[in-house]
This record gives C-alpha cells, structure tokens and sequence, in this order.
C-alpha cells in the first residue's frame, strides 16, 4: 500500500489518518480457498433422468410404429385415417409434458441443494468467525480456548452460536457427498 502524506502542519490531520489506516491495512489477510465442486451426486441424478427420457422415447417410438401399422391396416379398410393422426399428436403432447415435468423437477432439486449448500456455508462462516474471536480474546487474556468442556457441553458459548453449530452439523450429516 502507498499512503501520500504532507509535510505541513495544515494537513496533520489528515496525514496521521492515512498513517493510521496505513498501519490497520497492512494487517488484512485474506484466506483463499479452492473452488472445487463435487458434482458426482449430480452427474448422477442426471443421467438416471437421461436413461428414464431414453426409455420413455423407446416406448413413445414403438408406440408410433404400432400406429402406422395400424394406421397402413386401417387405410387398406379406408377407416379412421384421423385417428391414428389424433392418437400420434397425443403421443407427442405426452411425452413433451413429460419432458417438461422431469425438467421442473430436475431444477428443483438444483435449486434446493444450492440453497442448502449456501445455508452451509454462511453457518460455517458465522461459526468461523465466533472461533476466531474466541481465540483472540483467549490469546489476549492468556487462557486457552474453552468453550466446550470434555463432556460437550457449551460453557460461555453465546446461545445463537451453539444454535447454529448444531443447524451447522445437521446439514454437514444430511450434505454428505450432496456438495456442490
């Protein structure tokens, strides 16, 4: 960081607040962390929907092929040409809502495990942050850090903060191998 400062007496003010931001600057840090996504979990619900359209179009295929056969029996009586027509159109609208189903549902389940991962991970930053400060004070004083005894009990832990461990570890178990 550069700080400009001025040698006259007019601007010591503002000179001794550049030299005093100067100084709580240098001791941000910043932590980095991977941007890793674990998208097997969904990989895999992905290509299930995939196979189960695959199948459900094998089937909407033989179906159309039944119907020409039925529809080339039934031009050589010269009866219900419209049908077949009307049953292939009733083919299509089903399997194009079906598709549209599986879809909504396919986003859904994306949209509720964002949600969750985010939740995650704000409770993990609040929780981050409370050990921190547990620690600095605890460094400040000369004590260690005793803020759960050995029987797992909280001791001065603020209520909200043993709230959100407790939501924080419920997700982390319901989350496992979910992670986006």
């Amino acid at each position: 960081m550069v700080g400009h400062i001025s040698p006259s007496h007019y601007h010591f003010e503002e000179s001794r607040n550049t030299l005093s931001y100067a100084d709580r600057a240098k001791n941000i840090t910043t932590k980095l962390r991977s941007n890793v996504s674990d998208v097997s979990y969904h990989v895999a619900q992905y290509q299930t929907i995939i196979n189960e359209l695959r199948q459900e179009i094998e089937t909407l295929h033989s179906r159309i092929h039944g119907s020409k056969n039925l529809q080339n029996s039934d031009e050589k009586r010269d009866e219900s040409k419209g049908i077949s027509l009307s049953h292939h159109a009733d083919i299509q609208l089903g399997m194009r809502s079906k598709i549209s189903l599986k879809r909504r549902r396919m986003m859904e389940l994306d949209n509720h495990l964002l949600a969750q991962s985010i939740e995650f991970d704000k409770l993990g930053m609040i929780i981050n942050e409370w050990e921190t400060e547990k620690a600095v004070t605890a460094m400040e004083n000369g004590k260690e850090d005793q803020s759960i005894d050995k029987s797992g009990e909280k001791n001065d832990m603020p209520e909200h903060v043993f709230m959100l461990g407790k939501k924080f570890n419920f997700l982390k178990v319901n989350m496992k191998g979910r992670r986006i």
